[in-house]
């Protein structure tokens, strides 16, 4: 029987002051607590401009909520990785507070996106000269960073890949009205949060910036002592994670110049940079689920871009070069719809999103394990949808909403679920913080929330 126990908040400690945080171990956990509750984690993915529904649409095949198929839609990678038993396609939910908003269509579809509020009057500009400030109440991530977050020093995770825009248009975590907590654009400053945070030598920040050293390298001596306290399972367990943050680490750093100089983020893999989108997203992914491995985040939120598109002084926003697009996503939006909705570069968008985005972080959290020795998914819901749903038109009804992850048996997946009477946003979000345990009778605003959308969770 073990003698010794080490405190869930251990951090590896080095020269320099470097702190690098551990997994989850056995050893962790009192003696009285192996039936502990098991966390639970949300990760909210969030695309921009719109998609195509009659791209998107499943296609059913029976009468009951299993009986569909993705086969030919947008959606159709979920299947060919074998993923569709764990996810819920939702069709039909609409952002109801949106008309009520002041503001433009791109900016209002962002901000409202989790607040379910509209957004406040300010001077933030958008596409008609109309405008608008930031939203107006918390949003549902941070209802369930208060609900599951328990314990000190840990916070939500806000990241972000090319969202560099700081009105309503790039923004969907709210604290409260006005006060929003921006997307970290940036792998490296990410992983110098999560997994070197409290530095107090900015000499040693310095080196470690600069050059090929690992933040384990600090802490070698300390490493070999926790690793003395450790059990053949947890030892076992904290190789593999150190390998892991090495490999992650080796990554992130492969965006700093090898030469011990001030990097020029022109001439190198700037994250900010639009063609160097899709393996900035990838380290993000990484950073996030280790992070979640370590169960030092629960609550997360995944922007990738920014209402009305996702470039620099532009509202032509991100042209996806690697597809082949030359025209911006904001215009594709616009004028999409008018041509065949299977031919449009617009849909092809959508199924990279799939392809790219979706299927991999669900594949991540599928192969890595949480603190229950199971999949990081069992106890996670992920939400992927978009700010608008006919992106020309800047209409919020039919938002592409899909689950996966079963959050700890509160989620049956496999399902495809046709909302015949439109519910709002606010009934699909307050059902989210019920099946977490907030005890909310509403949310967002109340006009808009008649209760909680039923047939989801259990």
């Amino acid at each position: 029987m073990r003698s010794i126990a080490l405190s869930r908040r251990t951090m590896l400690r080095g020269a320099g002051g470097f702190a690098v945080a551990l997994p989850f171990l056995e050893i962790m956990q009192p003696r009285k607590a192996r039936a502990a509750v098991v966390p639970k984690y949300f990760v909210y993915l969030f695309n921009t401009n719109g998609y195509v529904h009659s791209t998107w649409l499943p296609k059913k095949t029976g009468p009951r909520e299993s009986d569909f198929s993705l086969a030919g839609t947008t959606l159709q990678p979920i299947a060919d990785a074998g993923l569709q038993g764990d996810v819920v396609i939702l069709n039909g939910v609409e952002n109801k507070a949106l008309r009520a908003s002041p503001g433009a269509g791109h900016p209002k579809g962002t901000g409202i996106a989790l607040t379910c509020r509209p957004l406040s009057e300010g001077n933030f500009v958008g596409g008609g000269g109309q405008a608008a400030g930031y939203a107006s109440g918390i949003s549902m991530d941070q209802i369930l960073r208060r609900t599951i977050d328990t314990g000190p020093g840990r916070n939500s995770l806000e990241i972000g890949v090319v969202a560099r825009r700081r009105d309503a248009a790039g923004q969907v975590a709210y604290t409260d009205t006005g006060t929003p907590l921006p997307p970290q654009g940036d792998p490296r400053l990410v992983f110098m949060r999560l997994f070197a945070n409290q530095v107090s030598d900015p000499a040693s920040l310095a080196r470690y910036k600069a050059t090929k050293t690992s933040v384990l390298d600090f802490a070698q001596a300390d490493c070999a002592r926790v690793k003395s306290m450790l059990g053949a399972a947890d030892r076992e367990k904290f190789d593999k994670y150190c390998q892991q943050l090495i490999e992650t680490e080796t990554a992130v750093k492969s965006l700093l110049p090898t030469q011990c100089t001030k990097p020029d983020l022109g001439t190198v893999a700037d994250p900010n940079r639009i063609e160097n989108a899709p393996a900035t997203y990838n380290l993000q992914v990484q950073l996030m689920v280790l992070a979640m491995k370590c169960d030092l985040v629960r609550v997360s939120t995944l922007m990738f871009g920014f209402g009305g598109g996702a470039g620099s002084g532009s509202g032509a926003g991100m042209a996806y070069p690697w597809l082949g697009f030359s025209q911006g996503h904001h215009g594709m939006s616009h004028s999409s719809p008018l041509l065949p909705a299977s031919a449009t570069p617009l849909s092809a968008i959508n199924k990279w999103w799939t392809q790219a985005l979706f299927v991999p972080l669900v594949q991540r959290l599928k192969t890595e394990t949480g603190v229950d020795g199971k999949p990081l998914l069992d106890n996670t819901l992920v939400m992927w949808t978009n700010e608008l749903g006919n992106a020309d038109l800047h209409r919020a009804d039919h938002l592409p909403y899909v689950l996966a992850g079963k959050l700890g048996g509160r989620l049956a997946t496999g399902r495809f679920i046709d909302l015949l009477s439109p519910p709002s946003t606010n009934s699909l979000m307050l059902s989210v913080a019920n099946a977490y345990g907030a005890a909310l009778t509403t949310f967002g605003d109340p006009r808009f929330c008649p209760g909680p959308l039923a047939g989801v969770f259990s």
